[in-house]
């Protein structure tokens, strides 16, 4: 499904926000994201990974 034009400009925004505190955090030594454990040991990097990442959090 497309994404609507009329929130791109906030949605990249947000994506931007989300990877610059996603590197604040690597610098400051968190291990990264929770993920399923086959995907873990199949890529041992992907917790750190920026694709992995959640771009949307609650309140």
């Amino acid at each position: 499904m497309p994404i609507p034009e009329t929130i791109t400009q906030e949605l990249k925004a947000q994506i931007e926000k989300v990877s610059k505190l996603h590197e604040q955090d690597l610098v400051a030594g968190y291990d990264g994201v929770f993920l399923d454990d086959e995907l873990e040991k199949k890529c041992p990097k992907a917790p750190k990974e920026f694709m992995y990442q959640w771009v949307f959090l609650t309140a």
